[in-house]
């Protein structure tokens, strides 16, 4: 790192370095932050990285971790949120009992294959195997191939055998069911559509802090990366110039971010809302507040923490 890198060890000694690179993070992932600074591009430095100090490695994994911790249980009240939603709509729907339901969405073709994954986590999951048991009947062949070969299933117990994709797919499939548009007919509220250019980018957000994967290894912007009309609007409403915004959400994690703050604004409870804004402000108090004297000389660094500092906050602005 310090010969070929040009990373400095100013701020923590490299005996510091080799203990946190011991017991706190391996290399791969410290370093994966390192892709936010630039390179000399010629001179006696050159491939050397410009003002890199070991500390602020390790000041973005740290911050990075805690993120992502709330950012999964931001998820986690989001996926509960649509599963009440859900469930709700379908108790008061005079036209459905709860079993139909699941029995026209584990048969239509384009959801075959979570019923293999309902038979699959038998084997892989214990917490569910009661469960399964109970309200599927499972038939394993000689090769120990186990398929589902009885469904007798209610919706409130299928909701909690599904990943959040599968929810997702379930939540769609009744909203253009035959019963739901009845159930309007009848008189019923409408059940909020969830809008795919927002819950996907949640979705993928999700997997990700599941899989303890980086999120701000890399700040610049992607060009792939094309925000839908309603974060930018959001976005607009908090005081970010147009400028800021452009970047900031063509960069697919804070994107991502963005899209997680604006849907739980939406689904979660007032007093999810408000606990999760305290731990959001212990947050950038902690971790935003104390490491932004350490990226003043990076403004992509410096910049995204601040885009963070203004996005994270407002969870208790009005919502739709």
């Amino acid at each position: 790192m310090r010969v070929e890198k040009g990373i400095r060890f100013d701020l923590m000694t490299e005996n510091e370095a080799i203990g946190f690179l011991k017991e706190k993070n391996n290399y791969l992932r410290t370093a994966s932050y390192r892709k936010n600074y630039k390179k000399n591009l010629k001179g006696k430095n050159e491939g050397k990285y410009i003002d890199l100090d070991f500390k602020y490695l390790v000041e973005l994994s740290s911050l990075d971790r805690d993120l992502r911790a709330l950012a999964l249980d931001m998820c986690i009240d989001i996926e509960h949120a649509i599963k009440i939603r859900l469930l709700q709509h379908i108790d008061k729907n005079p036209f459905e009992d709860g079993y139909a339901i699941v029995q026209d969405f584990l048969q239509a073709q384009e959801n075959q294959h979570v019923l293999g994954e309902i038979a699959g986590r038998t084997k892989s999951s214990n917490y569910t195997n009661d469960l399964i048991y109970k309200y599927f009947r499972i038939e394993e062949d000689a090769f120990g191939y186990r398929t589902v070969c009885g469904i007798d299933c209610p919706i409130w117990v299928l909701v909690e055998l599904l990943t959040f994709t599968e929810l997702l797919h379930l939540y769609g499939h009744y909203y253009d069911s035959d019963t739901y548009k009845q159930s309007l007919a009848y008189g019923s509220k409408p059940l909020k559509k969830l809008d795919e250019r927002l819950i996907l980018p949640v979705r993928s957000l999700r997997n990700a802090c599941a899989h303890n994967n980086c999120l701000l290894c890399t700040l610049a912007p992607a060009k792939g990366t094309s925000p839908p009309l309603p974060l930018t609007q959001f976005v607009s409403l908090l005081s970010i110039s147009q400028g800021i915004r452009q970047k900031k959400l063509r960069n697919r994690a804070l994107m991502e971010i963005t899209a997680l703050v604006y849907v739980y604004r939406i689904l979660a409870t007032s007093r999810e809302k408000q606990d999760m804004a305290k731990r959001l402000n212990a947050f950038i108090d902690r971790h935003i507040h104390q490491t932004e004297p350490y990226f003043q000389s990076n403004d992509l660094v410096l910049s995204s923490l601040q885009y963070l500092e203004k996005i994270l906050p407002s969870l208790l602005t009005t919502s739709e």
